[in-house]
């Protein structure tokens, strides 16, 4: 889990979060992270910075700035159960 996983657990269904974190966070290999972001929030907004936007804090890689809004935990559910069977049927 990551911290902006952590970061929707502190506010209410509907509630927005808003992080600036590496461009790992959505370009990762595996697509665990970014199902699981996908199962709990509906993204707002995502940017890419360039790699120097920080280039004085001693940071030279690409940062992203995403927000997103909490779902309501049902139908979060109910949402993950219909991917679920769609998956058991089209492989």
């Amino acid at each position: 889990m990551t911290v902006y996983h952590e970061m929707l657990d502190e506010v209410r269904d509907g509630g927005l979060v808003a992080a600036i974190t590496s461009s790992g966070t959505m370009d990762k290999l595996s697509r665990r992270t970014r199902d699981m972001l996908a199962e709990r929030a509906d993204l707002v907004t995502a940017m890419r910075l360039p790699a120097d936007t920080f280039a004085g804090a001693e940071r030279r890689s690409p940062r992203d700035i995403l927000s997103s809004a909490r779902r309501a935990m049902r139908r979060a559910a109910e949402e993950k159960d219909i991917r679920r069977r769609h998956r058991r049927i089209h492989g």
